[in-house]
Parts: structure tokens; C-alpha cells; sequence
């Protein structure tokens, strides 16, 4: 195992309570994909698991997920305890904090840029290699579309070609595209999309252009557009600015919207974000409970029968509050991903 610096930081959280359906067969292969990239290109980076609130009558994830390091990634696990989750609103109706807890994985990630993510994503070799460039900005957000596939795919080897097999859904910042099953002919989808590098012209030509127009009138409204379909899944930034940021907001209540409300956060504190263009994209690994385009009243359901607080209807608000310069965001706070707590942090 190297013990270079790393250049790409990878984080999700988990727990071993079947949460979603098979979450440990999704997370170990998640794992092994990160992992497996890592040796292929020899990359140095590190996979960080939090372990939120594990289960007093489960084994913990690490005697579970028969998962190790390598020599060009660590895999880490950092335990947040039942102790520190009782301490929260909802406590006892939400088994897992999840934004709470990637701002814990976040605070103690040692790569140079820090991949926001969860434990059913598996990255593309062409996103991968250019997130691996070391020629990243530390001001962007950078953003990944999302393909979903069918959880069959856990049944075999991953290659990119059964995952586009498998492909039920493309997640665009324009919207959902439906697939039924199978995306192979979208390997090349819009190719004719903004690349990158014109992106990012865009966008200093937008900075240049927002200054004199709030010189010449304090009500000029910006209208800077931002990817936030399925946002929470990907989100890469470099380690500095995310702790400039403080992370996600620290809301104790269900996960839903808080990314997108952390890329209007940003945006109004001059962090822009960028999508890579196809085909640069990312898989998801389908799953049961969580919110789906064809039953969006599913989870929303489940949460005002059992009390919990959410955010619903985030981008309409999130936007117009940002055109007015009104987002309400938390002053940061020195104690973000709970950095005055001393937590255990295992290295498999």
C-alpha cells in the first residue's frame, strides 16, 4: 500500500442494516471498481467508508465486507458511534445521517480532491482517468451524469458495457431520460454537449459579466445553471474548498435535496460547478426505498407518516433564492463533520 499522498479521495456511508436492499453487496462492489481503477492506472487514492451507527446485534461492516487495501488505494472505515447519533433530532426514526455523515468522511479525507459519493456508485474508465488528470481546478464542483442500472449487475463482473446493458435510466441536467432497459446506444450520447474547457469560459465570461451587472443594478438576478439531477452521487471538489465550505448542511433530517442546496450554497459563495460531458459518466446500482422518478410520492409518503422533516421542492426555492441573494445557509462552523470528535478510523 503506497504511502504517496492521495490524489482522489472517495466517500460514502453505510451500516450493516439491509437499508435500500443488499447495501453490502452494492457497497463492496463499489469498492472493488474504485479499487480495482486505482491499480490499473496506478493512481494513489483512498476509499473512505463512515460507518454510521452500526447495529449493536450486527457485525460490524469491517468483519463483513471482506474488503482491503491495496497498493495504490487505502481503504478506510471511520466509525461514527450510537452514543453520537442518539444526540440528533429523529434519532430514533432515522437509523443514518447521511449528509452529516459524508461531511465526517470529508473532514478527514487526505486526498487532494474529495469525491462527495455514495456506496452503489461505480465510475466510468473515462471519468476516472480525467478526474486523475491533476488538471482540476480547486474552485469548481465538478458533475458526473448518472446512469442507473439494473442491481442484476451484482450477480457478475462489472464492465462498462453490462452496465449500459443494464441501463434503465440517464440522469441529465436537462432531466430523467427513461431507457426501459438497456443504454448501450447512449455510449456516445451528446457527444456534441459543452466540453469541459468550454465550460469553463463560460463561466469566467458569466463571473466577468454577473460583477458589472450587479455594479450597474443590485437587483440583477443570477441565472447560472447547475446540475443537480441525482447531484448527490457525485460531487468533486478539491479538498480545500470543501473545507472553505464546511461541507453539507449539518439539518438534522432526512438527506433528500441537501446536495442540491449545498451547490446553491456554493454558487453563492463564488464556487461554480462544471458537468462533464458524455462520455464521462457514472453507474448507479438500482435499489428498493429510495426516491424514483416513476413513485416520487413513495418516500415522501413513508417520511410524513413516520414524522421525519425533509426538504421538498428544492429547485424552484433553491433557484430563486439564489437570484436574490438570499440563500439561507449556516455560518460555518468549526466543528463541521463532527472535527472535535475523536473517532475511530480503521485502515483495512
Amino acid at each position: 500500500m503506497t504511502e504517496q499522498k492521495p490524489v482522489l479521495s472517495f466517500v460514502c456511508v453505510s451500516r450493516n442494516d439491509n437499508h435500500g436492499g443488499l447495501p453490502n453487496e452494492r457497497l463492496a462492489y463499489s469498492c472493488r471498481n474504485f479499487v480495482g481503477l486505482c491499480e490499473k492506472f496506478k493512481v494513489s487514492a483512498e476509499y473512505i467508508i463512515v460507518e454510521w451507527n452500526p447495529p449493536a446485534d450486527r457485525p460490524r461492516l469491517r468483519e463483513v465486507l471482506r474488503l482491503q487495501s491495496s497498493k495504490h488505494c487505502k481503504v478506510r472505515i471511520i466509525t461514527v458511534p450510537p452514543e453520537i447519533h442518539r444526540k440528533h433530532r429523529f434519532a430514533d426514526k432515522l437509523p443514518l445521517f447521511q449528509m452529516i455523515g459524508k461531511n465526517v468522511g470529508i473532514r478527514r479525507a487526505s486526498g487532494e480532491f474529495v469525491l462527495s459519493s455514495n456506496i452503489d456508485i461505480l465510475l466510468s474508465t473515462n471519468l476516472f482517468i480525467e478526474i486523475t488528470k491533476k488538471k482540476l481546478r480547486k474552485d469548481v464542483i465538478y458533475r458526473s451524469s448518472r446512469f442507473d442500472v439494473a442491481s442484476d449487475i451484482l450477480s457478475e463482473d462489472f464492465s462498462e458495457t453490462l452496465a449500459y446493458r443494464l441501463a434503465t435510466r440517464l440522469n441529465l441536467p436537462s432531466g430523467t431520460l427513461q431507457l426501459g432497459c438497456g443504454g448501450e446506444i447512449l455510449k456516445t450520447f451528446g457527444r456534441n454537449q459543452v466540453t469541459v474547457n468550454q465550460a469553463l469560459s463560460a463561466l469566467a465570461f458569466h463571473k466577468v459579466a454577473m460583477a458589472i451587472k450587479r455594479k450597474i443594478s443590485k437587483n440583477s438576478k443570477n441565472r447560472f445553471p447547475l446540475h443537480t439531477n441525482a447531484c448527490g452521487d457525485f460531487q468533486l471538489l478539491h479538498h480545500d474548498a470543501w473545507h472553505r465550505l464546511g461541507g453539507f448542511s449539518e439539518m438534522q433530517i432526512y438527506s433528500f435535496h441537501l446536495d442540491s442546496l449545498f451547490m446553491f450554497s456554493a454558487l453563492q459563495k463564488g464556487i461554480y460547478s462544471v458537468a462533464f460531458p458524455p462520455p464521462y459518466y457514472h453507474f448507479h446500482v438500482d435499489h428498493a426505498d429510495g426516491w424514483t422518478p416513476e413513485a416520487p410520492e413513495a418516500l415522501f409518503g413513508r417520511l410524513k407518516q413516520d414524522g421525519i422533516g425533509y426538504i421538498d421542492q428544492e429547485i424552484s426555492i433553491f433557484e430563486e433564492l439564489h437570484r436574490r441573494n438570499e440563500i439561507c445557509d449556516e455560518p460555518l462552523s468549526s466543528h463541521w463533520g463532527m472535527g472535535q470528535k475523536n473517532l475511530e478510523d480503521t485502515c483495512l
